[in-house]
């Protein structure tokens, strides 16, 4: 029994480890990319946790002031009302760019980044989409406990059409 024990905690360090290899082997670039798009699913899904993962405890859009906390409410709102009654799928999803969707600046020292995100996020209205929000976000993201965004500096609130 106790054999068995020592082999499953080695082939659980030994995958441990070859997972944190491979993640060191992607480029900021890449892990920032799938940040977003982790937080981009989250949205579709309708669950906060993945967009809250991707924004520092010390976040702040520097555009309305709001922090995580606020956005974290917000969130929970947007879900909350935006769900459709009869299936009970959330209603927004968005999607970067094709075009000039995500241009990443990184740090010389490779622990922050400014970031530029242009997302069309839409609405599914009885199998149509309508564009929601032409979204063009700006901001820093670092390294922290993997990449999070730490501040928003410019993002376009005013063209959003879904109450927040």
């Amino acid at each position: 029994m106790g054999r068995r024990w020592i082999v499953a905690l080695l082939a659980v360090v030994v995958v441990a480890g070859l997972w944190r290899w491979i993640g060191s082997r992607e480029t900021p670039e890449e892990r920032i990319r799938a940040v977003i798009e982790e937080q981009l699913d989250g949205l579709h899904r309708g669950q906060a946790r993945p967009i809250l993962d991707g924004l520092a405890d010390g976040f702040v859009d520097r555009s309305s002031q709001a922090t995580r906390d606020e956005v974290r409410r917000a969130l929970f709102l947007l879900f909350e009302q935006s769900c459709d009654p009869q299936t009970g799928e959330f209603e927004h999803f968005g999607q970067i760019d094709p075009e000039d969707g995500l241009e990443i600046e990184l740090s010389e020292d490779g622990e922050s980044a400014r970031v530029r995100l242009h997302v069309l996020f839409h609405r599914r209205d009885r199998g149509a989409l309508l564009v929601t929000w032409d979204a063009l976000i700006e901001g820093e993201m670092r390294d922290l406990d993997g990449w999070q965004w730490t501040s928003t500096t410019r993002v376009n609130h005013g063209q959003r059409r879904w109450r927040l």
